[in-house]
């Protein structure tokens, strides 16, 4: 490995747990504008992003 030059690459993160849950979620048009924004730069479908920011979420409330 040591032979790439791997300073160009992007942590990727895969999910392999299933879903089996859906979730209807109403926002304000701004605040969902913003998520898919957001998840645009990322690179990641908006969805995604609304998870892991959850996800983000329940983990800081966890540690304390």
């Amino acid at each position: 490995m040591t032979d790439y030059d791997l300073s160009g690459g992007q942590v990727v993160r895969f999910e392999m747990r299933p879903k089996d849950k859906a979730v209807s979620l109403r926002l304000p048009e701004k605040l969902l504008e913003a998520v898919r924004g957001e998840a645009k730069r990322e690179g990641i479908p908006y969805q995604r992003f609304i998870r892991m920011a959850i996800e983000t979420a329940l983990h800081r409330v966890a540690r304390k």
